[in-house]
């Protein structure tokens, strides 16, 4: 059985502690889930901006 080119990953159930995957500034980018992984390999995730004040749009 061949393996897709893409994966999808399910929004886990229980809340989990914020993984920052960098900082721009006074905004922090957060990692929320992997949309794919594409045939070169390369992961494509969705992150949420965080500012110093509270949480981003």
């Amino acid at each position: 059985m061949k393996t897709p080119d893409t994966t999808t990953e399910e929004i886990p159930g229980m809340p989990r502690r914020p993984r920052v995957l960098f900082t721009v500034g006074g905004t922090a980018f957060e990692f929320v889930r992997k949309l794919e992984v594409r045939s070169t390999g390369e992961l494509l995730m969705l992150a949420r901006r965080r500012y110093r004040g509270g949480m981003g749009g």
